[in-house]
């Protein structure tokens, strides 16, 4: 049998092509900070820039220790170790703890009186915590029994030895104090939301492409009819992502859908061209000849109707979303990608094929039949297909109206996973984990180091508390207010 050279030229084209693609999709990560989920807005936000700037970002996670005498000397005391012990760790940079009260007093301001601080060291804690009930709001809760360890993460610091570090706190913290112990924080969340992601690419593709074989198998009820379309899906389905990682982006919680979603769009063209070339099989033309008159035969609908979808994806690249607009970009670049490459593969893989004369399967009278029964049944019953259009429309509306933003990341967790116990336990036991940082600043540029200052802090803070859904608020005042008012100061 004679081989043509030029099917042989293109298959090796599409093979390095495949293999360039390929060599960029394994080098896919995740995005753990989420920083593409933020909108224009928020990453242009001068604030909270210079938030970051001041005070470290986000990266703070807390952990709570439950327990019956967890504020006892020696518990105290195995607390300061605790402490100490992740203050070594590789990418923490501060640790607060009842054990760190000098470390807060003399960083807080210029307010600071080494005299208080010599009489505050000399009390027992039980006495100190008996004294204020509310010292230090998230480091103790209202009934003693919980005490709290804010760690503050460095900023820049690797994925791998980020991941490393909470593993290793979530693995190790209970064997370093007794107690109930529960860790968690924005950057579990990040970790725990990659780590979902990557799961779900290792699930969500092999089953789609399971389910996609399976209906390629009943549609044509032959090996060939499989695995054409199948190659089409796999080379579009890398040659985006190859794309999508060489352009330097990583994956989010939005474009984690890329996979599926291309896999589902880029079959179409797929299926148009090997149907259309099997009838003209069936009706006796052979060879090369039945191949372009397939091709001419579907080559317009298989374009216009990838066309249109590419323009309703691109469409997103209006959302004020970096990962939303990637999502629509990418996933539109896919859909045409699928185009090219099933002229491309198709025409290739039918010429090795051995023709014989097809006959049409029970599977393949029975969507004739459905396809028919659709394109009839609105031309019969015109007045009932408006009417249950606008039924279905208003309807749509209705509920429209109702839908509404979670912006909750903890409910998008199961209930049994160890990221939302932990989350609830500690919002229990500590009142609410969800905060709202506030940078506030002088008018003149000063520093707070006069008490009027603290007092007009104070004022603010308590009527910020008073504000619905408001839990709590933390500021600098709480020390200063336990040390002035606990101890006394005669430099009041």
């Amino acid at each position: 049998m004679r081989i043509p050279v030029k099917r042989i030229g293109a298959s090796a084209v599409m093979l390095l092509l495949t293999g360039l693609a390929c060599y960029f999709a394994l080098q896919l990560d995740v995005e753990v900070d989420n920083e593409s989920m933020n909108s224009d807005e928020a990453r242009s936000d001068v604030v909270y820039e210079e938030f970051k700037r001041d005070f470290g970002g986000d990266n703070e996670l807390v952990i709570t220790v439950t327990g019956h005498e967890v504020l006892s000397h020696q518990e105290l005391s195995r607390l300061a170790e605790l402490t100490e012990w992740i203050a070594t760790r590789d990418g923490v940079a501060h640790v607060y703890s009842l054990a760190t009260v000098e470390e807060l007093y003399h960083s807080a301001s210029g307010l600071s009186q080494r005299l208080l601080w010599e009489r505050l060291v000399q009390e027992d804690a039980s006495t100190i915590l008996s004294r204020r009930k509310d010292l230090y709001g998230a480091l103790v809760s209202e009934d003693h029994k919980t005490v709290g360890v804010i760690v503050i993460l460095e900023s820049e610091q690797p994925r791998a030895d980020r991941h490393a570090l909470l593993v290793e706190l979530r693995e190790r913290l209970p064997h370093h104090i007794s107690g109930e112990v529960h860790l968690v924080g924005l950057p579990i969340l990040k970790e725990d939301v990659a780590a979902y992601i990557s799961k779900d690419q290792q699930r969500v593709m092999p089953l789609a492409v399971l389910v996609m074989a399976l209906i390629l198998a009943l549609l044509f009820k032959r090996i060939a009819g499989v695995v054409l379309p199948m190659v089409v899906v796999g080379v579009s389905l890398v040659a985006t992502l190859g794309l999508y990682t060489a352009c330097g982006f990583q994956l989010n919680s939005i474009t984690s859908l890329l996979p599926p979603v291309v896999i589902v769009l880029s079959v179409s063209a797929a299926v148009h061209i090997f149907d259309a070339w099997q009838h003209e099989v069936n009706v006796g033309l052979r060879g090369d000849t039945a191949i372009r008159k397939a091709l001419v035969t579907v080559w317009k609908p298989c374009v216009f109707t990838a066309a249109m979808t590419a323009v309703g994806l691109l469409s997103l690249v209006i959302s004020p979303i970096p990962a939303v607009r990637m999502f629509g970009m990418f996933s539109a670049i896919g859909v045409l990608f699928s185009v090219v490459i099933a002229f491309v593969v198709l025409p290739i893989g039918l010429g090795w094929i051995r023709e014989s004369h097809e006959q049409i399967s029970g599977c393949n009278r029975i969507m004739p039949h459905f396809l028919k029964l659709v394109a009839v049944t609105p031309g019969r019953h015109p007045v009932l297909i408006l009417l249950l259009a606008a039924a279905l429309s208003l309807l749509s509306l209705w509920y429209g109206e109702k839908v509404q933003n979670n912006t909750d990341l903890i409910k998008f967790f199961k209930k049994s996973s160890l990221t939302y116990i932990d989350h609830q336990a500690v919002g229990q036991q500590l009142g609410s984990v969800r905060s709202l940082e506030l940078l506030i600043r002088r008018n003149d540029g000063g520093t707070f180091d006069t008490l009027p200052d603290l007092q007009q802090l104070d004022r603010f803070m308590t009527e910020a508390g008073l504000i619905e859904n408001v839990v709590r608020t933390e500021g600098l005042t709480h020390f200063y207010q336990y040390v002035l008012q606990a101890l006394g100061s005669p430099d009041n």
